[in-house]
């Protein structure tokens, strides 16, 4: 099967989302992500091979049952391919649209025999049951790995909190590049929740600014997801078949809340950003500017006090 023959979905579906989730918690790891390249860079070389051979061979020969019997069994599989990523585009859709008519507006509604996958299907039935999913001995390894979570958490549990925001029309790159380095030291984890758009913007500065490559790359290899722990361990009705942060926090934290705030999500903090660089008056900017950093600051303590549950909840086990 050539390797460009699923390229039009591949590719359609990254403009759609404009990030590849699949190498996600790959890029974190250089040799992890090496090892994909290079599997890959096998596999196409050996796709290939056969053509190569016939290529650069001098001698010529007719095309016979055999070439044909191998072009039939490569339009087949061709075929296969495009009808399956075809079915997976609509699947989703079509999910959404048999859930509609049959007028199912929750969990507790879902029929028994409608197809989900598995992660899917396990939200269903536990809120069907009203139950949780804890994997503790996997959560507790999990949170192991977490030493200084940001604000920043300090070795005697207090936690001082940072931030630098960009009020300017000029490139904020470098700047925010030299205020990182100052700003994180040089040992701990480095937390985030969904943390591939962070881990990009680093390893983009870390490449632009080669003079604080060393500090920038060693913040990204002790760069850690937070929403890994919910997706893969902690299983909670509740958070509605979501393990986003403003799902979660109600359940683990209800005393913190984004509903109170101005900004309320990431879209809007970049409205709010483009809105406050190019307000003429004064005191939109400075109003705009104070909205973005409460949201920024309940952005990153929401996580030190998810952190701090998960540890209370752990030990209480």
């Amino acid at each position: 099967m050539p390797p460009t023959s699923r390229w039009p979905f591949l590719q359609s579906g990254l403009l759609q989302r404009s990030t590849d989730a699949r190498f996600d918690d790959l890029k974190s790891s250089f040799l992890r992500f090496l090892n994909v390249w290079a599997l890959q860079g096998l596999w196409v070389g050996f796709t290939i091979a056969a053509a190569l051979a016939e290529l650069t061979s001098r001698t010529r020969m007719a095309l016979g049952p055999p070439a044909v019997l191998g072009a039939l069994v490569w339009l087949a599989g061709f075929t296969v391919e495009v009808v399956a990523d075809a079915q997976k585009s609509r699947f989703r859709a079509r999910n959404i649209d048999a859930l509609v008519e049959q007028e199912v507006t929750g969990f507790v509604d879902v029929p028994g025999s409608f197809k989900f996958s598995g992660s899917q299907r396990r939200y269903v039935e536990l809120s069907q049951k009203g139950e949780s999913l804890i994997l503790w001995t996997a959560m507790i390894d999990a949170l192991a790995r977490l030493e200084y979570p940001l604000h920043i958490r300090q070795t005697n549990g207090s936690t001082k909190h940072k931030e630098y925001l960009h009020s300017g029309t000029t490139d904020p790159r470098r700047v925010l590049a030299e205020t990182l380095v100052r700003a994180i030291g040089r040992v701990g984890t480095i937390v985030a929740y969904n943390a591939s758009f962070e881990q990009r913007e680093l390893r983009d500065l870390s490449l632009r600014f080669p003079e604080h490559r060393r500090h920038l790359d060693g913040q990204l290899n002790r760069s850690f997801d937070l929403l890994s722990v919910f997706r893969d361990h902690y299983f909670e009705p509740g958070c509605g078949g979501s393990n986003s942060i403003k799902n979660v926090l109600p359940v683990l934290v209800p005393e913190l809340t984004y509903a109170t705030l101005e900004v309320q999500s990431g879209d809007l903090a970049q409205h709010a950003w483009r809105e406050m660089i190019s307000a003429a008056d004064e005191s939109r900017r400075l109003a705009f500017a104070e909205s973005l950093r409460r949201y920024r600051e309940l952005d990153t303590y929401a996580m030190v006090r998810l952190y701090q549950e998960l540890r209370t909840r752990a030990r209480a086990r």
